[in-house]
């Protein structure tokens, strides 16, 4: 397993996406990346990372991590492990904190991901409503 550190200077996470991130952010996109993809390869870890950067630096979501993990609209959570309280227990391991720190320091899969799933069924909201990418591991990639 490859070791990347990022460094924090007055409470922000030094990165090289171009983003402004809080200790706070990154404290979230740890979790978030594990309770979707902490059964995954390394990969497929780096992916969901990458989808969540990719969001914070769209127009059409919120400007910050933390802001695009917890987004709801109309109610309903972008996340599912939000939804269900799995992102509040969920305990990182090493292998998704190297993994995050790889895409916080620009490893990416791809700059088209804004959005996954963990299946790819024809009548699902991801698959009627966006452009499907391509299938890495347990999830289905979208923009």
């Amino acid at each position: 397993v490859e070791s990347v550190n990022v460094t924090t200077n007055s409470g922000y996470v030094k990165n090289n996406v171009g983003l402004t991130i809080t200790e706070d952010d990154y404290y979230w996109l740890v979790k978030i990346v594990h309770a979707e993809a902490g059964n995954q390869d390394e990969k497929g870890r780096i992916l969901v990372a990458n989808a969540i950067i990719n969001r914070v630096k769209s127009d059409v979501f919120p400007d910050s991590i933390k802001g695009v993990i917890f987004q709801a609209s109309g109610g309903i959570y972008q996340f599912s492990p939000v939804k269900n309280g799995f992102i509040y227990n969920v305990n990182a391991d090493q292998t998704t904190i190297n993994c995050v720190n790889r895409a916080l320091n620009g490893e990416c899969y791809s700059e088209e991901v804004l959005y996954f799933s963990s299946q790819k069924s024809p009548y699902s909201w991801h698959n009627t409503n966006l452009a499907y990418l391509f299938t890495y591991g347990d999830h289905a990639f979208y923009k």
